[in-house]
């Protein structure tokens, strides 16, 4: 069982996703939502949900932080 932190919600993994497709969003993150759609099969709530899970948000956030330095 595993604990979330309060201000953590649980993500509903909507359909599964292949290593490769990982990989592509990891590589390609920088991509607007718009562009991840035309080049992936998800949806626009999907690819933020897998977003989430890979930590790719978290990393954008503390990116967009250091660059405003």
């Amino acid at each position: 069982m595993t604990r979330l932190r309060k201000n953590m919600k649980a993500v509903p993994v909507l359909r599964q996703w292949t290593t490769e497709q990982d990989g592509f969003l990891i590589e390609h993150a920088d991509l607007a939502i718009s562009e991840l759609i035309q080049l992936l099969p998800y949806t626009e709530e999907e690819i933020k949900a897998r977003k989430k899970v890979l930590g790719l948000l978290k990393r954008e956030r503390q990116f967009r932080k250091i660059m405003t330095y």
